[in-house]
């Protein structure tokens, strides 16, 4: 079984999801145990990580975010209070793109494509970390979260489970 311990965590991101677990109720941890694996560990000089990195490089504006099986209206993200919204990337920078001319640091990206699916660390300046899958097709970037120490198997939420889905367009 997984424990998450929720209390332990902080920021908006967090709150939405503690939210969905508690309406979750009874039995989420073992649904979320058949649908999350163990993080793999990157494989040593993973060059294929290198090339993800740089093909994320640049603007990118989200498209959709799901959580728990729940579409997030964009009114809710558009703010970009939580530094999900508009990403702009900058070698292993997202940096929180409020304006473009005050750029801070949002998370350290921390990429293992070694992994099937391809993995994604984020850490965040506090020590928040979010764990999750990713892959970029063409202009569209996708990730998958889950609030455990664990990450996502597919690029799917159900209702009552702490998984998050976001994609993005590149900004031209």
């Amino acid at each position: 079984m997984i424990v998450v311990n929720l209390a332990s965590r902080s920021g908006t991101l967090w709150a939405a999801v503690a939210a969905i677990v508690t309406l979750a109720g009874a039995g989420w941890a073992e649904e979320v145990a058949r649908v999350v694996a163990t993080p793999a560990a990157p494989a040593p000089g993973d060059d294929a990580a290198k090339g993800d990195l740089d093909r994320l490089q640049g603007s990118w504006s989200c498209t959709h975010i799901e959580i728990g099986g729940k579409l997030v209206p964009p009114e809710t993200y558009a703010s970009n209070k939580n530094g999900l919204a508009a990403p702009i990337i900058r070698g292993d920078a997202w940096m929180e793109a409020r304006r473009e001319d005050d750029l801070k640091p949002y998370y350290t990206i921390k990429l293992n494509s070694s992994a099937d699916p391809k993995q994604v660390e984020l850490v965040h300046a506090d020590g928040e970390v979010l764990d999750g899958i990713y892959k970029v097709e063409g202009d569209t970037l996708t990730f998958c979260f889950v609030v455990a120490d664990d990450v996502p198997i597919r690029f799917a939420t159900k209702k009552g489970l702490p998984l998050m889905l976001v994609s993005y367009k590149r900004k031209k």
